[in-house]
């Protein structure tokens, strides 16, 4: 199974991601800099970008948009049970 092998840090952003949408499949840009920055603070700002990409890369959000409206689209829908398996802290 290929989405076993996402790491456990992107799942846990993820079910963070979910949490914060409240049941919807868009989250804001806004929202998910909030996110990054209040649970990865020791990480260096140009990184949570690079987490970001690897993120779609996984295909665990997709983003849309433009430079002034920049929305994320949770597109995980199987991983919720991965995460349910690994028992994640929010």
């Amino acid at each position: 199974m290929v989405k076993a092998n996402i790491p456990c840090i992107y799942l846990f952003i993820y079910k963070v991601f979910k949490s914060k949408s409240n049941g919807r499949i868009f989250i804001r840009y806004e929202d998910v800099r909030e996110i990054l920055r209040r649970r990865l603070h020791k990480i260096p700002r140009n990184l949570h970008y690079e987490v970001l990409k690897e993120m779609e890369e996984y295909n665990l959000i997709k983003r849309l948009g433009n430079t002034k409206n920049i929305k994320y689209e949770l597109v995980g829908k199987d991983i919720d049970k991965l995460i349910n398996q690994l028992n994640l802290p929010i």
